[in-house]
């Protein structure tokens, strides 16, 4: 009987192509922009930032409302820049969006197997259909 995989396991399958699939879709010419700062680089040099982060599981795969690209430098050395992460938020989602963002993000959360297994699966299957 195979051991089936843990939580943190299936998160991290999922978010790792999640990522790519952005980054990737996003780019033109294998290029992307920083959100935060406007930095333009390779896409495989470039992050997927959380504005909330991945404490909060309500918010975890959101990419609508609290995901976008970043470099590095203001994903990880700048704890996500979170001053432009904010501002840029406001304009693109209005003061009633960021508002609804901040309630699902303290929302109790609880991960699903098969959720985050499907996930994973839509987003390699978007990945492939990209890459055709």
């Amino acid at each position: 009987m195979k051991k089936s995989k843990s939580i943190n396991k299936l998160k991290k399958e999922y978010w790792t192509v999640l990522s790519r699939y952005v980054r990737e879709s996003s780019a033109i010419d294998g290029m992307v922009q920083c959100y935060t700062c406007g930095q333009v680089d390779l896409f495989t040099n470039m992050d997927l930032g959380h504005y909330w982060g991945r404490n909060y599981g309500a918010t975890y795969f959101d990419v609508k409302n609290n995901l976008r690209i970043q470099c590095k430098h203001c994903n990880r050395f700048m704890e996500g820049n979170k001053p432009s992460f904010a501002n840029r938020l406001l304009v693109e989602l209005g003061a009633d969006g960021l508002e609804k963002l901040e309630i699902k993000a303290k929302m109790k959360y609880h991960f699903d197997r098969f959720a985050l297994e499907e996930g994973a699966k839509e987003y390699k299957r978007k990945l492939k259909k990209l890459r055709q």
